[in-house]
């Protein structure tokens, strides 16, 4: 077991980065960050500065994970997701470090032996060497390791991770103020939850009411426009044409992948440990467990991996190398077994994908580089046309919003907003490609003229005169039922469709409706007394409401409910202010961002 630990141990620090992408921070320390000035830093956090290593570690985990999870390729703008998670992620964590510094708050080694004893880090739980004969987390295996003295190091790089959470539960508890529950706010939440009625209605569908069919004159679509000009307002919207370089690899990348493959296949012939390879060479998630992919049966995997695998004779056999459509594997078999009456087999690879050389990524920067000057002289089009490059089209989008096709593309969204109809950009690169845009379009916000808003504003008053009519209907519903008329015959006659409920609360659902505030909040006024309710307007239309029966909280209940209840809204209110405390400490942090400097564009 010990000679296992060694290995897990040099595993560490990738499964940290897996398990716990927020603890690097705080894990690594002053390892993050290095002095003002020093080549690689991509950002700034009240001026902390941020290496490009930490932040490409987890970067790359990240990626590995999406593209393991998925099997396929991670188009462009899932890889621009990632990179924004991945510094949106270092940047939260910074500024709870540094405020924790500010706080100077500290963690006693008591408290972390304690944390861990109650607490066991998910990815230890899942991990094979603590793991019983029946295959769950033994909890003694655990214990038993956390005493023993070989594993003294072990143990202070994981106690380095549970200082995160740690760490997080007392900015919390000092963040929070101290939320207050009077016992009228218990009760009301009381008796929302626990009273019930039940109802009978009719309800007029506004969608049904087009019979005869509704024109809308001119003249009253322009008075409705005028009345109604809030509704008209529009953000700023740009459109971008633009031209794509993708990142592919050439014939010879593909070559040197290969060559690198088959090297690594000979240091495993040589006798060096496939699963220490795996953890320092497979790109893809299982890396952090040596390569580990678990047990499956066929039509889990691609055909060729599949293949290769159940080709397999013993456990530790390793194949040839295998081509897939992410690359190239060597696949070592660890285990097999029968599931059900069928097959499995359990096996480890090593992944090293297809990508593109730093040659063929820097032929492609002079490419995108050429294009942009030869557009500024030629004009965008023509530069396309002439060197046969396919122009897109990101079709109108608001300022914040994804560039169409493009995807959220920060750095194209920043350019699209802040430059006139037919300016260029320079090069907008990330990981699998580089984008050249023009911005085709351009306008500002502001409320949009009735040429424009005609056709919304000639809907938005077709809406209404349909609403009208609903509420009209529903009116003489209301009135028959006055009249001695039952609800369903009422419904039956004016063509309303008509519904009983089951006994609901104030907090569930009405068929059709969902849970429709104006409904739910007229209906829980009625009673015996006051069983019918004047036509009400919903969001589908319009609804007559009569009270059927109704069952009261049953407030010697409330007592042995009222801690439980308490603590739920405590909760509520507690996470609410720390989010407002967490949302202010952020919009005063001073965050720059220069990733673009180094990287492109994010």
């Amino acid at each position: 077991m010990l000679q296992n630990f060694r290995k897990f141990s040099k595993a560490f620090l990738y499964i940290v980065i897996a398990a716990f992408v927020g603890t690097i921070i705080f894990a690594w320390g002053a390892d993050i960050t290095r002095s003002k000035g020093e080549k690689g830093i991509i950002g700034e956090i009240n001026g902390e500065d941020i290496d490009y290593k930490a932040y490409g570690q987890i970067v790359d985990n990240y990626y590995q994970q999406a593209s393991q999870s998925s099997q396929r390729e991670i188009s462009q703008s899932e890889m621009i997701d990632i990179r924004n998670r991945a510094w949106s992620d270092m940047v939260t964590d910074l500024i709870y470090q540094q405020k924790f510094n500010e706080l100077k708050l500290n963690i006693t080694n008591v408290e972390l032996a304690e944390h861990l004893k109650r607490f066991p880090p998910q990815f230890l739980q899942r991990h094979p060497e603590f793991q019983s004969e029946a295959g769950g987390f033994d909890y003694q295996k655990y214990l038993s390791t956390m005493q023993d003295p070989r594993y003294v190091q072990f143990w202070i790089e994981v106690e380095n991770v549970a200082r995160n959470d740690i760490m997080s539960v007392k900015l919390q508890e000092l963040a929070v103020t101290a939320a207050r529950v009077t016992g009228e706010d218990l009760k009301e939440e009381f008796i929302d939850t626990k009273e019930l009625m039940k109802f009978e209605y009719a309800l007029v569908m506004k969608d049904n009411m087009r019979d005869p069919e509704i024109v809308n004159d001119t003249a009253e679509v322009l008075e409705y426009y005028k009345n109604h000009l809030d509704r008209y307002f529009k953000p700023a919207e740009a459109k971008l044409r633009y031209v794509e370089f993708k990142k592919d690899p050439t014939a010879s990348d593909s070559l040197g992948i290969k060559q690198q493959i088959e090297s690594i296949a000979q240091e495993i012939r040589d006798s060096v440990d496939f699963a220490e390879l795996a953890m320092n060479l497979s790109e893809d998630g299982s890396a952090q467990q040596g390569g580990d992919l678990g047990w499956f049966g066929t039509g889990k995997m691609v055909k060729e991996f599949e293949d290769a695998a159940f080709a397999l004779a013993d456990s530790g056999d390793v194949s040839e190398p295998v081509e897939t459509q992410f690359g190239w594997h060597l696949i070592m078999k660890t285990g097999e077994r029968e599931q059900d009456g069928n097959k499995e087999i359990r096996a480890s690879h090593i992944l090293i994908k297809f990508k593109p050389s730093g040659q063929t990524v820097s032929d492609m920067q002079n490419l995108a580089q050429s294009f942009i000057e030869e557009a500024n002289s030629s004009g965008f089009e023509q530069t396309a046309n002439d060197l046969g490059y396919e122009v897109l089209n990101t079709g109108p989008f608001p300022k914040g919003n994804n560039a169409g096709a493009m995807g959220q593309v920060p750095k194209a969204n920043e350019f699209a907003f802040s430059n006139d109809a037919g300016a260029i950009s320079h090069a907008i690169e990330d990981a699998t490609g580089i984008v050249v845009a023009q911005v085709e379009t351009y306008r500002p916000e502001g409320v949009r003229g009735i040429d424009e808003s005609f056709g919304r504003a000639s809907s938005d008053l077709t809406q209404k005169k349909l609403m009208a009519r609903a509420f009209a209907k529903a009116s003489g519903i209301y009135d028959l039922v006055m009249e001695g008329t039952s609800l369903e015959e009422a419904s039956e006659q004016l063509v309303a469709e008509y519904d009983v409920t089951e006994m609901i609360s104030r907090k569930g659902t009405i068929r059709k409706l969902g849970r429709d505030p104006n409904f739910l909040g007229a209906a829980f006024k009625l009673s015996s007394d006051n069983p019918i309710s004047g036509p009400i307007m919903t969001g589908k239309g319009a609804a007559v409401v009569k009270f059927l029966d109704r069952q009261a909280a049953n407030l010697q209940d409330f007592a042995s409910e009222q801690d439980t209840i308490k603590q739920r809204m405590i909760g509520t209110i507690r996470q609410q202010d720390y989010q407002q405390w967490f949302g202010k400490l952020q919009d005063a942090s001073n965050v720059k961002d220069y990733r673009d400097q180094l990287y492109g564009s994010y």
